[in-house]
């Protein structure tokens, strides 16, 4: 995955920081199982170049299963929906001038595979 840091109307943002995180290949995140993965597995600190492009990532991430004793996982067994996610890759944005940004996309072929249940 590549890309290039702009503002909404396409100015590029050289020196933006990306703070990127995913699950790991069984879909849990680091701070879920902490005996099993290194503090910081699956996250990075990337700062855009001058053409504000960002650094290239090669994992993929796996599908997310929200745990059924956090709060969320309590709430999806009570509406009885499933608690998976489809893959996902997080963001927070920052940059000089501009409020920060908090998103996050899905990895196609999962997007199609396994519905958000929160968004239905």
């Amino acid at each position: 995955m590549t890309g290039q840091v702009t503002s909404a109307d396409g100015t590029p943002l050289p020196g933006a920081v990306l703070d990127v995180w995913q699950a790991d290949d069984h879909g849990f995140y680091d701070v879920q199982v902490p005996d099993a993965q290194p503090p910081g597995n699956g996250r990075g600190l990337f700062t855009a170049d001058a053409e504000a492009g960002s650094g290239s990532a090669r994992s993929c991430p796996a599908t997310t299963r929200s745990p059924p004793t956090r709060p969320v996982g309590s709430l999806l067994s009570a509406t009885r929906r499933h608690p998976y996610r489809p893959a996902h890759i997080h963001f927070i944005v920052t940059a000089d001038g501009y409020r920060p940004l908090t998103t996050h996309i899905f990895v196609a072929a999962a997007s199609t595979s396994t519905p958000t249940p929160c968004l239905r």
